[in-house]
């Protein structure tokens, strides 16, 4: 009860208000969400996840922000519960969201892509690996590769930050030589990001 109650009262307020109201509406759903899941009751959470994403589309249209977050918020969940192919199949439909706002070769995707490969493969859910190595490592490389095109126009820092989560990939798949060398080609420039803050690209 404590879990409902509050985002109830805010949700019972907002409705009725127009698509600003909608949007907070949406985002008083995604806490409530959040709260359920948090709760161990993703039962619960599942529906509301995906009613407040339909609440942020119908309110902002298809490339609704408040939508791709929420969207992201609910693969990572599913993720959480070992449901990969539903936790990708939402990924893969924020993904297109974000792409169709800011363009196929959109950086923000791209890095959440890397990023949400990386964790899914370092996430285990009873006693398993979520995706196998080398899925994890396809998708990772193909985005670094993509860095290096120069249309990409992507800073130093960012190439290193990808080429520091392959070679962790490889380190945790038991590969140290190759991760090490990764390591000593990407950590001077992250750490050199680390110690001039007025230069940080992210």
């Amino acid at each position: 009860d404590a879990v409902r109650s509050e985002p109830d009262k805010v949700d019972a307020v907002l409705k009725g208000g127009g698509d600003s109201m909608a949007l907070e509406s949406a985002r008083a759903e995604w806490v409530r969400a959040r709260l359920f899941q948090r709760a161990n009751r993703f039962d619960l959470a599942l529906p509301i996840y995906e009613h407040a994403i339909d609440v942020a589309l119908r309110a902002e249209g298809p490339q609704s922000r408040l939508a791709i977050d929420i969207g992201l918020s609910l693969a990572r969940g599913l993720r959480e519960m070992g449901r990969v192919d539903a936790s990708k199949r939402q990924f893969a439909a924020a993904l297109a969201m974000m792409r169709a706002v800011a363009g196929p070769d959109d950086m923000g995707a791209a890095l959440v892509e890397a990023e949400e490969m990386f964790s899914t493969f370092n996430t285990a859910f009873q006693s398993r690996r979520l995706v196998s190595f080398d899925e994890a490592l396809a998708t990772v490389e193909r985005i670094r590769k993509r860095f290096d095109e120069p249309s990409s126009h992507v800073p130093e820092v960012i190439r290193a930050a990808m080429d520091f989560k392959i070679a962790l990939l490889h380190e945790h798949w038991g590969d140290v030589a190759r991760g090490d060398a990764l390591l000593a080609s990407s950590i001077p420039v992250l750490r050199a990001q680390t110690e001039d803050p007025p230069t940080r690209a992210f």
